[in-house]
C-alpha cells in the first residue's frame, strides 16, 4: 500500500498493509450485533471500574477473554508495548500485582 506513487518514503508495511486488511475484513464480518455486544460489554465494564479509561476498559474485556498483549494489540490497532502499559495501569488502578488477579478482581466485581 502507497500512500502517494510520487512519495516513495510513505509506504506502510506489507506487514501493517496485511493487518489493516484483514482487520478491516473482520470488522465487516463481526456485524452491528456484535459490535453492540462489544460496545455494552465496555460500557458495562466502565460503569464497574469508574477509574478505568475507555481504552482500559477494552483491554480489560479483552483480558477477561483470554486474549494475550499480542492478540489484544492486534485487534485495537495499537503496539503490543502499548497494551503492556495499558495492562499494568489497569493492574495499578485496581491494586493487584498481576493479570491473574486481575482477571479475578474484576470477574467478582463484574457479576455482583
Amino acid at each position: 500500500l502507497r500512500c502517494r506513487p510520487s512519495t516513495p518514503e510513505r509506504f506502510v508495511s506489507p506487514s501493517i498493509g496485511y493487518r489493516l486488511v484483514r482487520q478491516a475484513h473482520e470488522g465487516i464480518n463481526l456485524g452491528a450485533q456484535q459490535t453492540v455486544h462489544y460496545q455494552g460489554e465496555v460500557n458495562f465494564i466502565l460503569s464497574r471500574f469508574e477509574s478505568l479509561t475507555t481504552r482500559e476498559a477494552e483491554i480489560l474485556h479483552f483480558l477477561l477473554e483470554d486474549y494475550d498483549n499480542g492478540e489484544i494489540a492486534e485487534k485495537l490497532f495499537i503496539a503490543e508495548q502499548t497494551a503492556r502499559n495499558h495492562a499494568s495501569a489497569i493492574y495499578a488502578k485496581l491494586g493487584v500485582p498481576d493479570r491473574t488477579h486481575a482477571k479475578k478482581l474484576a470477574k467478582s466485581i463484574l457479576a455482583e
